[in-house]
């Protein structure tokens, strides 16, 4: 198993890293299943490897070798979610066990939408349609939807 503890030097007694795991500088703590080379990576923290790897941690799939639901990508090409992002709006978090889901991607897309202020209908224009959501102006409640986005593409939304 991989432990990771914050460096010495660092300015800060705490950092979030390796999908959400806080290290700090005075312990060591495990590394996340699958995070092994991020932690490695991070040039914040200093890794030790202790013991031998759980069980589960041979049949975890490694970060490059999850598994996608051919379903979900779909829809995620749709509402334009990168599905290398683990963090943040947007952030498609696999299961432990199935991977990427066509629920997973779901909860990204919403994150995404609530995010950007946006409806989900607007955010699949905007993908069909090469609409920065950012640059379009919402309308009087605040949320940007698909009528917005059609405008903003030179599309009358009452044709």
């Amino acid at each position: 198993m991989l432990e990771a503890r914050l460096k010495a030097g660092f300015r800060w007694p705490t950092i979030r890293a390796c999908n959400g795991a806080t290290f700090v500088k005075d312990g060591w703590r495990q590394v996340p299943l699958g995070r092994e080379a991020e932690a490695k990576a991070n040039e914040y923290l200093e890794v030790r490897m202790v013991g031998e790897l759980p069980a589960e941690a041979a049949a975890a799939p490694k970060a490059d070798e999850i598994p996608i639901d051919e379903e979900a990508a779909e829809l995620a090409v749709a509402y334009g979610i990168d599905l290398g992002v683990r963090e943040g709006p947007g952030a498609v978090v696999p299961t432990r066990t199935k991977g990427i889901t066509l629920a997973r991607v779901k909860d990204a897309i919403k994150s995404k939408c609530a995010d950007l202020g946006c409806t989900e209908e607007a955010m699949a224009a905007s993908v069909v349609h090469g609409v920065d959501l950012a640059a379009v102006e919402p309308g009087e409640d605040g949320i940007v939807t698909i009528s917005e986005v059609l405008l903003a593409a030179g599309i009358d939304p009452d044709a």
